[in-house]
């Protein structure tokens, strides 16, 4: 099944306003197809939305409960 995700933080959450979180959202992004890979997801899209602190994903999964669950 295919999911659309809405997520959203605060200005200061944000890595763009706040640089020092930039390394830690840059890693989390190299792991993004591993993670995936782990729970069973497959992320077909990833866009943001700036400057209003949104982002959206379109994911693929068999359900949305955790890995295994049906």
């Amino acid at each position: 099944m295919l999911f659309h995700v809405t997520m959203t933080h605060t200005a200061d959450n944000c890595p763009a306003c706040h640089t020092e979180k930039m390394p830690d959202l840059l890693a989390a992004f190299e792991k993004l197809d591993e993670v995936g890979k782990q729970l069973n997801v497959q992320a077909h899209a990833l866009l943001w939305g700036a400057p209003d602190h949104v982002a959206y994903a379109v994911l693929e999964a068999d359900s949305l409960g955790p890995s295994g669950a049906t």
